[in-house]
């Protein structure tokens, strides 16, 4: 045991004037500047590295990185404008159901009864559920309509 609390220690001693002398070697500005010089080279050749990586891809026809994060963009954008819209269109709603509301009242404080014509010309709220569009079925040609009359040509009037 002796042995090993004697190497313990000389070792520990060792690692301590180690420590310090590697220490002010690593903060010298000798060693600081070309390290750093080295860490931007290396930096710069794999931003190369990847933007070649990129342009190979794209070139490829596969969307990389920074397409992806375009359309996303996009697609974030249309969705903020489409909840704008719908809280415009909300306002509206509001609005012609106030007025409606306002012009139903309107004969009951003349006295007088306004012609339905009017109150039915008014427009109705906008549903604000986003509507289905389905497509339209196209109407079958009768045998008839399919079939067209031979076109006259100077070689049928001849016969």
């Amino acid at each position: 045991m002796e042995v090993w609390k004697s190497w313990k220690q000389g070792f520990d001693a060792w690692e301590q004037a180690t420590a310090t002398l590697m220490e002010q070697v690593v903060q010298s500005p000798a060693v600081l500047g070309p390290a750093g010089a080295m860490m931007s080279a290396a930096m710069r050749a794999k931003a190369d590295a990847n933007r070649r990586a990129a342009n190979m891809w794209g070139q490829a026809g596969v969307a990389v990185k920074r397409d992806q994060e375009r359309m996303m963009h996009a697609v974030n954008q249309l969705g903020s404008r489409l909840l704008d819209m719908q809280e415009q269109m909300a306002a509206q709603n509001e609005e012609v159901m106030r007025l409606r509301a306002l012009v139903e009242a309107l004969p009951a404080t003349l006295g007088e009864t306004l012609p339905t014509a009017v109150v039915k010309a008014m427009p109705a709220p906008i549903a604000a559920a986003p509507v289905e569009v389905k497509a339209k079925a196209r109407p079958r040609k009768k045998a008839s309509q399919g079939t067209k009359a031979p076109r006259r040509t100077k070689k049928t009037e001849k016969k």
